[in-house]
């Protein structure tokens, strides 16, 4: 249940932080008329199997670096303990986390003691997973982006680029009213513990690349005209990026289709979903069979489908894309016995950066200004004050 602690001076006084692993189910634990004899003796229990002694009177309970509860400790020991006697919610005790707080409710991260990534700059408002939203460090969200978003095995120029992204994103997000989530459309934030449960022992060696490629950047975004920009990024591409127009159905000046060869040198993707004909008759309310007419109408400038007619209809394929969760619109669509079967030669929209395309040219010398420019043609790296 809980994996650390620490004793901290708050206000000239000794507080516990108790660390509660992220995993652990403890809802159960501060709800109902069991809660005193579950998390006051496991308290209890670890205080003492740890040796721990201090002269404060209060503990927090601390999940993900979000203090989740308070406690006061009776110092006066009995029968050789330190005697947990009441519980003080810091914020309502609920069966599901993400109603421990309201939306607009916000809360400062923790100070640890321990060694944060860069904690140095500008705060961004950050909703987790559980609902909780966080006050966060942007060069933190920054760091947790790129180890989300780009293999540790990447080039650094690349990893340098995509924290420029995080950080524009974010940006972006603000200035438009919204508040950044744990995980969106554009980009997916890992924290600490997450990292250390995927990466093991390599935690040391892949959280330090990473590290040094976000401090090289650090308060660097992307801007047109001043103002950050509209992030969009995708996994690989078949040799070209897509311009704004054909999948945002607006003009965007820095969001222009451009050349990048070198996603099929480092990544040639295809993959397959074949759709049966009774899937299909149901999902596109007619009837569909082998004989059924399957071919494209319309190509984007970058090459992917735009329209797909299929039998008496043509359909944008945005519409196909939600209806039947595809894998983006770069596809080859053809029928077979079974079904009709689409072969992707790509991931996702193909909108902005290509995340294998960035490492191509970081391969091939490129910095990350250089790689920024490529994608986001018309734009201007800035940093903030």
């Amino acid at each position: 249940m809980f994996y650390n602690h620490a004793i901290l001076k708050v206000n000239g006084e000794d507080v516990l932080y108790l660390y509660l692993n992220s995993t652990y189910e403890f809802a159960k634990d501060f709800y109902g008329e069991n809660r005193k004899k579950t998390i006051y003796e496991k308290v209890q229990n670890y205080i003492q199997n740890s040796g721990i002694s201090f002269s404060g009177k209060k503990i927090y309970l601390v999940v993900n670096g979000i203090i989740v509860s308070s406690l006061t400790i009776d110092p006066i020991k009995r029968d050789g303990k330190q005697n947990v006697d009441q519980m003080l919610p810091f914020y309502q005790y609920v069966e599901i986390l993400s109603d421990l707080l309201p939306e607009d409710q916000e809360i400062e991260i923790l100070d640890t003691g321990e060694e944060l990534p860069i904690t140095a700059g500008k705060f961004i408002s950050l909703k987790r997973s559980s609902g909780i939203l966080e006050r966060f460090y942007l060069e933190d969200y920054a760091y947790g982006v790129v180890c989300a978003e780009m293999p540790y095995s990447f080039q650094k120029e690349a990893m340098k680029a995509e924290a420029v992204l995080a950080r524009t994103y974010a940006l972006w997000q603000e200035q438009h009213g919204s508040i950044v989530k744990e995980r969106n459309r554009i980009q997916i934030y890992a924290d600490k513990e997450n990292l250390k449960s995927l990466w093991k022992d390599k935690y040391t060696e892949y959280a330090q690349a990473i590290k040094t490629a976000v401090k090289e950047t650090q308060g660097e975004y992307l801007t047109y005209h001043h103002e950050p920009i509209e992030v969009y990024t995708h996994v690989v591409n078949h040799g070209k990026t897509e311009d704004a127009n054909d999948f945002l159905f607006r003009d965007v000046p820095y969001l222009k289709s451009v050349e990048s060869p070198w996603d099929l040198e480092e990544f040639p993707y295809t993959s397959s979903t074949t759709f049966s004909f009774k899937e299909l008759s149901y999902l596109l309310h007619q009837p569909i069979n082998k004989d059924t007419i399957v071919c494209v109408e319309n190509h984007t400038i970058g090459g992917r489908v735009k329209q797909l007619r299929i039998g008496d209809y043509r359909y944008r394929v945005d519409y196909l894309y939600r209806l039947l969760h595809l894998r983006g619109s770069d596809f080859i669509a053809h029928t077979t016995e079974e079904g009709i079967t689409f072969t992707f030669l790509s991931l996702e929209t193909g909108l902005g950066l290509s995340k294998y395309g960035a490492n191509g040219m970081a391969k091939q010398g490129y910095d990350y200004k250089k790689i920024l420019s490529h994608y986001f043609p018309n734009t201007e790296i800035e940093k903030i004050s």
